[in-house]
């Protein structure tokens, strides 16, 4: 796993860990970074494409045969956190990437549609706002992209009302009117909160205003940025739901205590820092600028599953925040390759050399061309093996006579070349080789 995965995985994961020292809470920090081993697994194994996509698909099969059953048996909670809250925020990482598994015509292309359209009705009926307006982004850019990527304006229109037909389909299909029953409820609940703001009891019993899901986050996130101004290396990793208290305006105000500020990134902030906000960042960014590259569809994902982390208590679950890191994997750069030992000659170029030591330019004999010959294309063409730098696959510019090599039997014997071997230039006499000069036997 460590040589899958860039160094700024190991120094987030590491803040985190090392805010232990200073944490008020050292317990939740050590055990939340014990937790996050797991989405270094997650950064590691996203670099298999196919085993992502399949694990996708699975989780979302039977996300969705779940919430189906509670639809069924009348236990739908369209609360944040809840199971269809979940269920649309991993819909949202799987539609665009099955969507252009089928716009390409890749491998099992039909197959691939027909996820994208469970994809979209697994978010349609999650009832969650904060799946809802990412999808209003995703959607847009994925048609844009497919557009300009080969398929043409009319191709993606026609696969996008396939793709809306299909969720037509499953809503007449499966009794109860699911994405009906969701998008009425979540309207309702948001004109609610809008025409009729009220007071409620506070703390011991004391009045205090009662406010909305949206003026509410906006109090958690303004709490979260007194934290950070507090402590600029962070409260410790996991601390949040230990220290938030100290920092609320109204301890008993409905919709505002909440062990999680619904927001991933200044949780983050308040309670790594500063320093650990930044290095996130940086590991967000790839995706960012594959957004307007080959691997857009990944990029979609992370902006699908990070999406409700900023307006939903979805990052306070490990397992989906495993999850969310899953396409990160994919998008990441490759650490360099550390340098393998490798066998080099320790004097310099200038030095003469015999066919012992490394393959070097002879001279042309007379009556021939005095331009330096190019090497064959497959020498030219053909990569390194390691990460060491010979001088020898690098051919000098100025030709040396042949001579003895200052200590031929303590030299590697290097890979011939036939454009460079002793003895292929017409009317070049051969060199004596190592085991002739070691031996003291005379070269035929």
């Amino acid at each position: 796993m460590g040589q899958g995965l860039h160094p700024l995985a190991w120094a987030w994961w590491g803040w985190g860990l090392l805010s232990v020292l200073w944490s008020l809470a050292p317990g939740h920090a050590l055990v939340a970074s014990l937790w996050e081993v797991w989405v270094l697994v997650a950064l590691a194994a996203g670099r298999w494409r196919a085993g992502v996509l399949v694990l996708l698909g699975f989780l979302l099969l039977d996300g969705l045969y779940t919430a189906l059953a509670l639809w069924q048996a009348g236990l739908v909670s369209y609360v944040s956190g809840s199971h269809h809250y979940l269920l649309g925020a991993l819909a949202l990482g799987a539609l665009p990437l099955f969507l252009a598994q089928a716009g390409r015509g890749g491998p099992y292309p039909l197959a691939a549609f027909l996820l994208a359209v469970l994809a979209l009705y697994a978010a349609l009926i999650s009832g969650a706002r904060a799946v809802y307006l990412p999808l209003l982004l995703l959607l847009p850019l994925a048609f844009l992209r497919l557009s300009r990527e080969g398929l043409g304006p009319w191709r993606a229109l026609v696969l996008f009302l396939g793709l809306g037909g299909g969720v037509a389909f499953l809503e007449a299909l499966v009794p109860g009117n699911a994405v009906l029953n969701a998008l009425s409820f979540k309207a309702a609940i948001t004109q609610q909160e809008v025409q009729s703001p009220g007071v409620g009891q506070g703390g011991g019993g004391v009045e205090a205003p009662q406010i909305g899901n949206v003026e509410a986050r906006l109090l958690m996130w303004r709490l979260s940025l007194r934290l950070a101004l507090d402590h600029p290396l962070g409260t410790g990793n996991g601390s949040y739901s230990q220290v938030f208290e100290a920092y609320m305006d109204y301890p008993g105000l409905q919709g505002v205590w909440s062990r999680s500020p619904h927001n991933y990134l200044l949780e983050t902030l308040a309670t790594g820092g500063w320093v650990r906000l930044g290095l996130l960042l940086l590991l967000l960014w790839p995706a960012a600028r594959a957004l307007f590259g080959r691997d857009w569809p990944w990029a979609l994902s992370v902006l699908g599953l990070w999406g409700p982390m900023l307006f939903d208590v979805s990052g306070y679950y490990p397992g989906y925040l495993a999850l969310a890191f899953l396409p990160l994997g994919a998008l990441a750069p490759n650490p360099r390759p550390a340098p393998s030992p490798c066998w080099e000659p320790w004097w310099p170029p200038s030095w003469p050399s015999s066919g012992t030591g490394p393959a070097r330019e002879r001279p042309a004999p007379p009556g021939t061309s005095t331009s330096p010959r190019t090497p064959p294309r497959r020498w030219r063409k053909r990569p390194q093996r390691s990460g060491c730098t010979s001088w020898r696959r690098q051919r000098s510019a100025t030709p040396s006579p042949p001579g003895p090599s200052p200590w031929p039997c303590a030299t590697p014997r290097p890979r011939r070349r036939a454009w460079a071997s002793p003895g292929s230039w017409p009317g070049a006499s051969p060199t004596p080789g190592r085991a002739s000069m070691c031996s003291g036997s005379k070269a035929p």
